[in-house]
């Protein structure tokens, strides 16, 4: 019987997972090297008590326990098989950090998520280790091993951060020294001073990910935007196809199975001496050959469907599931790319995860979803989208529907097979967004990290994006911090990646001023500012050139501005508009004999030109200071109000009228104030009420004695 000494995992993902602790009998059997029992220790197990894992176990699977991308839930410790004691030690330190406090930050086991990145940051250590001959973590408290490995990792020129996380993850076993059977010292180890000190002499910093150049952008999202408009209408009739194909393969493959049980054929059976069911094994290529053999012509079978289509399929019927591929990736770039989620958020959405909002007659585009990053467990949240997101969803949804039914189908068969944890992760993945049955024989599944990066590759050979001079140009200006290898070639197709789309939203967004830097962060669900800025690196360098190149562009500005000016100048001068100001009464007192430079409106459009005069709104007053304004007022509008070149219209007196109301308004609920803020405030409200007297506007005059208002 195996040893249930589970652990106790501290997300809570499922209310019902419950074992009992024992990390004390896991320590006393390693230190009693007894390894037949150490290896039935049960490491995981579902809802239900069914064993997932055991100690054992060169791959721990911790699915029941794991939220986000089920990639980063098997622990894989392969790559330390070749030393016994090695694989042991770090087994009972991955074991224990779920089982006890491991952040000196926090009384909370870690997540698995972390658990997943501190034993890949481990590899490096431990890969140390086992070259050097070392067989227990313990030798690195040993200085002169420790000196040799810092020599190692200076060989490895990784960046700082990757070198940190590695200190770090040495660190977290410090945290909990207390509960191993063997110390390694370090606890004075600081990682990033460590890291900082050590690749000084080689400054690496981590790469970013990539931002697509805005030509092969376009040519992209503009193809992934017309592959789902052009497909949806014939949604159903693509789930049709991919069902009739699907039931004919396994129509083939019962027909060879049936003929294989009766002995009709054996061709297909490596070890032909053993004759029982379960000793025969298949040579999967011939067997795979076999099926294909048996199934109907695909023109024959699908023909008349895709012809009720009308789509243009690259290479016609026989490529039809390639193309629905296709066509997910699509619908993955309209929804990830156009609302700047991460990959691992985009796992999260499921088939009914798109809602509309209309807001003062505005449409919104909302995709429902969750993010677990900084969040104990799943956070719901929202992400703003763009219009073309209703039918990407309905799309992907309806062309993976048959993938539903056959999870639901298999979950009920592990629920009368007594399996009913796996009967609960069929039922809850099925409803998820993006599927995969690659496979036709097994059970269909989430769609792996991989497999749609595989997709978009070929996505991008299918949108046409060849690199080009310009295109690398490009590159250069907006990752400036990116890793060798990741340099596109010229006039090769581009090599997409999931990662890259994130990015490219934020550096397209903050390009072209599409948001505010606050509006990002809530929309990239950051938790600081700073981050969202590292993300915009190179977009404002590319908004100058893009300006600096736009001759066009710059002219019709300049045409713009100067018409502006030209006008409300020559208004000032040629109407009876109320104005006060300094610059303002000076203009209303010339009107009557003013000067006949001011009499012609392309008399003031040639000195505006020739920057003679100048006039601009900055929002508490108008200047014609030009180049001559000291710009006081950015500090305090009160200035503006005082200078000798400002012009007052009845607007900027409303404007006045609303900030006294507002600071007449702070003072009578914040009293007493020091002398700073009384200064701040007072010069202000002071200006309000002169522009206010002068314009004839109705307030009521601030008393205020002794820091108290009357």
């Amino acid at each position: 019987m195996p040893h249930h000494f589970g652990i106790v995992i501290p997300i809570q993902v499922k209310d019902n997972i419950s074992l009992q602790p024992a990390l004390a009998d896991v320590i006393k059997l390693l230190a009693e090297n007894n390894q037949k029992e150490l290896s039935e220790v049960v490491v995981s197990s579902d809802s239900h008590g069914k064993t997932i894992s055991t100690f054992g176990d060169t791959v721990w699977d911790l699915w029941p326990y794991h939220i986000g991308d089920s990639e980063k839930s098997k622990l894989n410790f392969a790559f330390c098989e070749r030393d016994q004691r090695l694989e042991l030690e770090t087994k009972v330190v991955c074991y224990t950090w779920l089982r006890v406090s491991a952040s000196w930050k926090r009384a909370e086991r870690v997540t698995v998520h972390t658990l997943f990145h501190r034993l890949n940051r481990l590899k490096h250590p431990l890969t140390f280790l086992m070259d050097n001959n070392h067989t227990s973590l313990e030798s690195l408290s040993d200085p002169n091993v420790w000196r040799k490995f810092e020599h190692y990792m200076l060989q490895k020129k990784i960046s700082q951060d990757h070198l940190s996380g590695i200190f770090s993850a040495l660190k977290a076993i410090t945290y909990i020294a207390e509960s191993l059977p063997f110390d390694i010292g370090l606890k004075g180890l600081e990682p990033d001073n460590l890291s900082r000190i050590l690749i000084k002499d080689y400054n690496v910093r981590t790469p970013q990910s990539i931002a697509i150049p805005q030509r092969l952008a376009d040519l992209i999202y503009g193809k992934a935007i017309a592959t789902v408009e052009e497909a949806w209408p014939h949604r159903h009739t693509l789930l049709e196809i991919r069902e009739t194909i699907q039931k004919d393969y396994l129509k083939a493959k019962r027909r060879l199975d049936s003929e294989i049980d009766e002995g009709l054929i054996n061709k297909f059976i490596n070890n032909k001496n053993q004759t029982t069911k379960n000793d025969r094994k298949m040579d999967n290529k011939k067997y795979r050959t076999a099926i294909q053999s048996r199934r109907k012509p695909i023109d024959k079978l699908i023909g008349s469907l895709i012809k009720k289509t009308g789509l243009d399929i690259p290479g016609g019927s026989n490529k039809i599931e390639a193309h629905c591929n296709l066509i997910l990736a699509a619908c993955n770039i309209c929804l990830v790319g156009l609302s700047g989620m991460r990959i691992c958020e985009s796992y999260q959405l499921r088939k009914d995860c798109y809602v509309c909002h209309i807001v003062n007659g505005q449409t919104f585009h909302i995709l429902n979803g969750a993010h677990h990053k900084l969040s104990k467990g799943l956070k719901k949240d929202q992400w703003v989208c763009a219009p073309i997101a209703p039918k990407a969803v309905e799309l992907a949804a309806s062309i993976t529907e048959h993938f539903r039914k056959d999870m639901l189908d298999a979950a009920n068969k592990h629920e009368k097979n007594n399996d009913k944890g796996m009967a609960d992760k069929l039922r809850e993945e099925s409803n998820r967004l993006w599927l995969s049955g690659l496979d036709r024989g097994k059970t269909p599944k989430i769609t792996q990290r991989s497999s749609m990066a595989l997709l978009f590759r070929r996505f991008s050979k299918f949108a046409g994006a060849l690199v080009t001079e310009g295109d690398l140009k490009e590159f250069h200006l907006l990752n400036q911090n990116v890793h060798p290898s990741k340099i596109p070639t010229i006039d090769k197709y581009w090599n997409l990646s999931p990662n890259e789309l994130r990015r490219t939203y934020v550096v397209f967004s903050s390009r072209h001023n599409l948001a505010s830097l606050p509006a990002l962060k809530q929309q990239l669900k950051h938790v600081s500012l700073q981050m969202t800025l590292y993300y915009c690196e190179g977009a404002s360098e590319a908004r100058q050139r893009d300006t600096r190149l736009d001759t066009e562009l710059i002219s019709m500005i300049d045409n713009c501005r100067i018409d502006f000016e030209t006008d409300k100048l020559y208004e000032f001068y040629n109407s009876d508009i109320e104005l006060v100001g300094g610059k303002g009464k000076v203009i209303v007192s010339q009107r009557e004999s003013r000067p006949l430079i001011y009499s012609s409106r392309k008399t003031i459009r040639k000195l505006v030109k020739e920057r003679k005069l100048s006039y601009h709104d900055t929002g508490v007053t108008g200047c014609t200071n030009g180049y001559q304004c000291e710009f006081d007022g950015i500090i305090n509008g009160a200035y503006c109000v005082e200078c000798d070149g400002a012009v007052i219209e009845i607007h900027h007196g409303k404007n006045w009228q609303k900030r006294h109301k507002k600071l007449v308004g702070y003072l009578q609920q914040n009293t007493p104030l020091s002398s700073g803020e009384y200064t701040h405030f007072i010069t202000q409200i002071r200006a309000a009420e002169q522009v206010m007297l002068d314009l004839g506007l109705s307030f009521q005059s601030l008393k205020f004695e002794r820091g108290t208002v009357i």
